[in-house]
C-alpha cells in the first residue's frame, strides 16, 4: 500500500494516493513511514525533497510529522530528524 501511494504521489495522482494512503493506516496505524507520506499529501508535494524544499511552514510542528516521530524506529528517526533540519 505504501508504495503504491508513493507511486502515486510521485506521478501526480493525488486522489489514488489518498486512497492507499488511508487503506495503509487502516492496516497499520503506528507505521511512521505512512504518516510521513500521508504530510506529504496534505501538502502537495510529489516526494520527500519536494515537501522539505518548497515549504515554508516547519515540518516538525505538526501533527502528522509528530505521529511519524512517534511510531518510528531508531533508522528513520534519524531521517525524519534530517528533514526537520
Amino acid at each position: 500500500m505504501i508504495k503504491r501511494a508513493l507511486l502515486f504521489l510521485e506521478a501526480g495522482e493525488f486522489y489514488n494516493a489518498g486512497r492507499y494512503i488511508e487503506q495503509a493506516i487502516n492496516q497499520d496505524a503506528e507505521n511512521s513511514k505512512v504518516h510521513f507520506i500521508k504530510l506529504m499529501f496534505k501538502r502537495g508535494a510529489h516526494n520527500a525533497d519536494e515537501l522539505i524544499n518548497n515549504f515554508d511552514t516547519p515540518l516538525g510542528n505538526g501533527k502528522l510529522f509528530q505521529r511519524a516521530m512517534r511510531f518510528t524506529d531508531e533508522a528513520y528517526k534519524s531521517e525524519l530528524e534530517s528533514y526537520v533540519q
